[in-house]
């Protein structure tokens, strides 16, 4: 699933404006409807922002962020292999 998607349906589970949860996370209405059409990939703060707003867990919309890149999301075990 992509971010957009995610994004979309959780926001819509939670019954949430777009408004709404650009307010919740402290981000910017535009920041958060270009992420809900796929023109914009949340990081750092606003990714754990709109995650708890969502109640979509971290890693859940990570994955999804690096799904759509086409990177792999580097893990602990991966990290530790390379040292």
């Amino acid at each position: 699933m992509s971010v957009a998607e995610l994004f979309k349906s959780a926001r819509a589970a939670k019954g949430l404006s777009q408004q709404a949860v650009a307010d919740r996370a402290g981000l910017s209405w535009s920041t958060v409807t270009r992420t809900e059409a796929g023109r914009l990939l949340p990081t750092g703060p606003s990714l754990f922002a709109l995650a708890d707003v969502l109640d979509v867990p971290y890693d859940k919309l990570a994955d999804a962020v690096y799904e759509s890149t086409g990177l792999t999301r580097p893990t602990a075990d991966s990290e530790l292999a390379s040292t």
